[in-house]
């Protein structure tokens, strides 16, 4: 009798009872932990869409330093956001154990493969697998582990001088767009890097599979999406288009992905087609006088078993190209 009676009240007023509640959340937004204290944008203050809208005209950083030039050192830009011009908070926020913890914002640019989100060092929200993950791979970084990559970006760089060479020495010759030259240059010094293979920007003088092409319109969709984050669970991190992409009814796998996971089917031998890498032999098919970044994840995996999975170091030869961008 009370359910029924609350449903009919319920279907009568649904709209007054609409208004009321998002009277309550915008009200609450505004006054939200006390920031209403801050100076900034007044409809920032009750919703993050405005900030949504920012990101999404491409020139975010502007309105940040007019509104710094205004207010000072720190504008509120959202109902639970502030944004600091001091560097001296720096050390507070980003201090060890200094209780600040990283947003949703985060997650949004987490890679995918076969439908399985890549959570990596820049993307988790989770401290202890952060720490977890940079001690498994914390001596592929180390300044001895870097100098052996050298010969790798030298193998890169000649070939680049000499494509250079070929492509644009001659006055008759195409003019050359340095900036994107470089891009490729330096895609393919980490592909050098972390698979001794390169992508083969330089040497066919072109977005190899569309990956840059790809990554910038990446970073088109997460940079605003990730000011609402819950966005994008409705788009590219869908649970049913996840589980579509995980069984191959669709492909929803990164283009540098699939690059790097061929890269490790190279590595293993290949027993198993299911999964997000081969099932693996315990020993590793790699080049031990060249090592690189591959080959150091994956002693990762041998050295740290119970952590270190085949996942991880998708996810970590995934980031590498990520870094450019």
């Amino acid at each position: 009798m009370i359910t029924d009676t609350l449903l009919t009240l319920f279907i009568q007023h649904w709209l007054s009872l609409f208004i009321v509640g998002l009277a309550i959340r915008i009200v609450r937004n505004r006054f939200n932990r006390g920031l209403n204290k801050y100076p900034g944008p007044f409809l920032a203050s009750f919703t993050n869409w405005w900030r949504f809208y920012d990101v999404y005209k491409r020139r975010p950083e502007l309105t940040h330093q007019n509104l710094h030039a205004k207010h000072g050192d720190v504008v509120r830009l959202g109902p639970n956001y502030l944004s600091f011009a001091d560097p001296k908070a720096l050390k507070t926020i980003y201090g060890l154990n200094k209780g600040f913890v990283k947003s949703e914002f985060y997650p949004v640019q987490q890679s995918v493969s076969n439908g399985h989100r890549l959570p990596s060092l820049f993307s988790t929200t989770s401290e202890p697998f952060h720490a977890q993950l940079r001690r498994s791979v914390n001596s592929a970084f180390s300044m001895s582990s870097l100098v052996q990559y050298e010969p790798l970006v030298t193998r890169t760089t000649e070939i680049f001088l000499t494509r250079t060479a070929d492509l644009f020495a001659s006055s008759s010759g195409p003019s050359c767009d340095f900036a994107k030259w470089l891009q490729f240059y330096a895609f393919d010094v980490i592909g050098e890097m972390t698979y001794s293979k390169r992508h083969g920007f330089i040497e066919e003088n072109q977005d190899v599979d569309g990956i840059i092409s790809y990554l910038g319109k990446l970073f088109d969709y997460v940079a605003p999406v990730g000011q609402i984050p819950i966005l994008d669970l409705f788009f590219l991190k869908n649970p049913l288009y996840l589980l579509a992409a995980k069984y191959g009814i669709i492909d929803a796998t990164f283009p540098v992905a699939k690059f790097a996971a061929q890269r490790v089917q190279e590595r293993y031998p290949k027993k198993d087609g299911n999964g997000i890498l081969p099932i693996t032999d315990a020993e590793v098919k790699t080049d031990k006088s060249q090592p690189d970044l591959l080959s150091k994840f994956i002693q990762a995996k041998h050295d740290r078993p119970e952590f270190m999975t085949d996942q991880l170091v998708m996810t970590m030869a995934v980031s590498m190209a990520l870094l450019l961008f």
